[in-house]
């Protein structure tokens, strides 16, 4: 696509094109735009709104902090006591695990090893014999990196793999409790509903359709039948458009709500829901994120790369080669940020 488009767009189309590609060459077909039911019902209420709630960062504690000023820390002996305790299991389940070695400690050179668990215990055994202490502190950023698109690639997250139990009826894989090809998943729904009840709507609704209305671009002389001058003759309720009597509809269901109740919507409602995600669905979403997030992993490590350059160039004082390398910082950087912002659109 020419640049004058991609800046034109919003991040939701540009994920749906990608999405495209992606499923043509997949040979999925491409579904139809999703439209969410104009008169959905919470309750025997009209929905005005609904959505989710997405993911949430939680911070350990908020404020301002500096490494230079020392901090009052009081800590749990009982917890270091803990680490002592597990610290041989621990080094074992780190090496396996981490280093690759294949038989843990069993392959470590014993000196090498009593010397640093000696070390280890000597810092542990100094902090649980004085839990309180006023020290400068380190201060770690605990990055949840590409947080939505982790969640979208570690369960298969997409629109078409969200299935009922009907649909996993009807598959040949389906076969009884123990399957492990459906992945069942809490998530929350929240919706904003007129104040007004379903007996309540369905009257509105009742007395809309017995009227007539204002002709398309007619105003209130079509309306009334009057005026001349070529004014749109005013229109029954099956003449309308579904966004007209939508727009209608919810027009005077806020009138009605706020003579009535003094308040048009309720406050808003929290819901914990189900919903069963098949991790056997063609895996061309997952594909399109997981290689969209690599890419920008791609441009975030040039831009780094590019970064050091620039430090030597200045250091060094060549104009030209400082030039090159500030120019292409800019670019990289903006690159790794276009698609931090786009992938984080692939969730919604």
């Amino acid at each position: 696509m020419p640049p004058d488009d991609v800046l034109r767009r919003g991040s939701g189309t540009l994920c749906e094109l990608l999405l495209m590609v992606e499923a043509f060459r997949a040979g999925v077909v491409c579904p139809n735009k999703h439209a969410p039911s104009s008169e959905a019902l919470y309750k025997g209420h009209l929905l005005d709104s609904e959505t989710y709630i997405g993911g949430k960062v939680e911070a350990l504690e908020s404020g301002v902090f500096r490494a230079d000023l020392p901090v009052r820390f009081r800590l749990s002996a009982q917890a270091y006591q803990g680490l002592l305790d597990s610290l041989d299991g621990d080094f074992d389940y780190a090496l396996r695990t981490e280093a690759g070695w294949p038989n843990g400690l069993a392959d470590a050179d014993p000196d090498a090893w009593a010397a640093a668990r000696a070390e280890v215990v000597a810092r542990l055994e100094a902090l649980r014999d004085a839990p309180a202490r006023d020290e400068v502190p380190l201060i770690y950023h605990l990055d949840v990196a590409a947080m939505y698109p982790n969640i979208i690639l570690t369960n298969r997250l997409q629109p078409p793999a969200v299935v009922t139990e009907e649909d996993c009826a009807a598959c040949d894989f389906n076969s009884g409790p123990g399957r492990r090809c459906l992945r069942r998943m809490e998530w929350v729904w929240r919706g904003e509903h007129f104040a007004c009840t379903r007996s309540e709507y369905n009257s509105v609704k009742r007395q809309l359709m017995s009227e007539m209305h204002p002709g398309a671009g007619g105003g209130a002389a079509a309306a009334a039948g009057g005026g001349g001058g070529g004014a749109a003759p005013p229109r029954a309720w099956s003449d309308l458009s579904p966004d007209e009597r939508q727009k209608a509809l919810k027009d005077r269901l806020k009138r009605y709500c706020h003579k009535v109740y003094k308040r048009v919507l309720d406050k808003p409602v929290e819901e914990r829901r189900v919903a069963g995600v098949c991790q056997r669905e063609n895996p061309f979403y997952v594909d399109t994120v997981r290689a969209f997030r690599d890419r920008r992993y791609e441009y975030k490590g040039l831009s780094k790369a590019w970064k050091g350059r620039l430090d030597a160039a200045k250091a060094k004082g060549d104009a030209l080669a400082t030039a090159e390398a500030r120019d292409l910082v800019v670019v990289y950087d903006s690159l790794q940020l276009a698609h931090k912002c786009i992938l984080n659109s692939f969730y919604g």
